[in-house]
């Protein structure tokens, strides 16, 4: 709901607005007010710099301690705004947000440096634990190493989850030994959206689609993360092209813990795929406890729309109370 709600005041108003600024201003009357004070608020999309803050506080409020979303590649934490319908109004939700040279700022070599980056984001908000971390796709690979950073400074990490998480494996390493490139930015997104097959593969021969075409064809599957003009796309291929290429040359260490896991079941479903690994087989050479798998029939970029999200809440708030409990 909220994120159509920033959706519709983009296209009516031209403003750009976080979802902080509806927490915020939650009555009608006091977001107008706020709009009509400020009518360019957070309207650097238009300059090419990424809106996001480094943390976005979906729920600042509650007893209980934080559960810490990261980003998938694209940067941004909107799509964890569905959990908050299912983990209950005590339940502080924060997400971690990736920020870059668009907005002046350093970006650490390695995913460990981004995961220790992350860390002290997390500490600011809460010095001591339990922890409970949750990711998506690339957030999945760094909430990983953050685990294994807070580890280490003896913290308990009570809840480590992630949301369609693939470890990067030797064959991602070799087959990028140079670097991530534009073009393979460009390639895993019009495949994420699922642009025909003939459109990827131009690709590789030089084939780019111009900027105006790109953006029709990833509004409709990022949704509030999609780019509003090609400047914004330059940052948005930038930004996934930095997280890219620190996944591909990462070698995940061994986390002394459990996991819980939500595969997204309908393209491999769709592909006919078979003998595709299971989240246990790709994780556990990497965690000493056991893997706990959740199928979700829903497309990679699905995960989190209503019903997909909503079911992927109850989950994590029934584990959540579990610990609560302990």
């Amino acid at each position: 709901m909220m994120v159509r709600l920033v959706e519709r005041i983009r296209a009516e108003l031209g403003v750009e607005l976080p979802i902080r600024t509806l927490f915020d201003n939650p009555s009608p009357s006091a977001l107008a007010h706020r709009i009509a004070r400020e009518p360019g608020v957070e309207a650097r999309l238009t300059t090419g710099a990424a809106p996001w803050e480094p943390v976005l506080p979906l729920r600042a409020q509650g007893t209980r301690p934080p559960l810490f979303c990261v980003h998938p590649v694209v940067g941004d934490g909107f799509g964890y705004v569905g959990l908050l319908r299912s983990l209950g109004p005590d339940q502080p939700v924060y997400a971690l947000q990736g920020t870059g040279p668009a907005n002046g700022r350093w970006r650490p070599a390695t995913m460990g440096g981004l995961a220790a980056e992350y860390v002290s984001r997390v500490l600011e908000i809460q010095p001591k634990g339990p922890y409970r971390l949750l990711g998506w796709s690339f957030g999945g690979v760094l909430i990983h190493e953050m685990a294994v950073q807070l580890r280490e400074r003896g913290e308990r990490v009570e809840l480590l989850a992630m949301l369609d998480s693939v470890p990067p494996n030797e064959h991602d390493r070799r087959a990028h030994a140079d670097a991530v490139g534009e073009a393979d930015v460009i390639r895993a997104l019009l495949d994420a959206v699922g642009a025909p097959p003939e459109e990827i593969a131009a690709v590789d021969g030089g084939r780019v689609p111009e900027p105006e075409e790109l953006l029709r064809l990833l509004a409709p599957a990022l949704g509030a993360s999609a780019p509003a003009d090609p400047a914004a796309l330059d940052a948005l291929i930038d930004t996934c092209r930095y997280h890219g290429e620190l996944m591909v040359r990462w070698v995940p260490r061994v986390y002394d813990g459990d996991l819980l896991s939500f595969t997204a079941t309908a393209e491999a479903r769709r592909a006919g795929t078979v003998g595709r690994a299971t989240a246990a087989e790709l994780w556990g050479p990497y965690v000493t406890g056991p893997v706990v798998d959740h199928p979700v029939d829903a497309q990679h970029l699905q995960l989190v729309e209503p019903g997909h999200i909503d079911f992927i809440g109850r989950v994590v708030a029934g584990e959540l109370a579990r610990r609560d409990d302990r």
